[in-house]
């Protein structure tokens, strides 16, 4: 009957160090998984921040490439408002001239019939 005992108390040690083995082999399991599952997590996020960050990048080169468009066409509006200012300050002058011009001849032909009367 001790033999029993004895046996009945080794088996049952067996068991609870059988036991304490699994649970350990359990928790540590259980923690790979949760550390892995944090690593892929983690790549996740900085896949999508790299995805975040070239989008980004896109859109500040798209906005810089509109500006410079919107600038040079700016520029270009200037340049042709300039232009038609100057044309038009041209023809002004053109018809200043020919008016003096018209008003020259006027002048000299009546001093010329002016000339004959007297």
């Amino acid at each position: 009957i001790k033999e029993d005992k004895m046996l009945a108390e080794k088996l049952e040690e067996q068991k609870i160090i059988e036991y304490q083995e699994n649970k350990a082999l359990r928790e540590r399991e259980l923690e790979e998984e949760k550390q892995r599952l944090a690593a892929e997590k983690e790549r996740e996020t900085a896949k999508l921040r790299a995805m975040q960050e070239k989008a980004q990048d896109k859109a500040a080169e798209m906005d810089a490439l509109r500006a410079k468009r919107a600038s040079e066409a700016a520029e270009r509006a200037a340049r042709e408002k300039e232009r038609r200012e100057r044309q038009r300050q041209e023809e002004i002058n053109e018809e200043l001239q020919a008016a003096r011009q018209r008003q020259q001849a006027e002048k000299e032909r009546r001093l010329a019939e002016q000339a004959k009367f007297e």
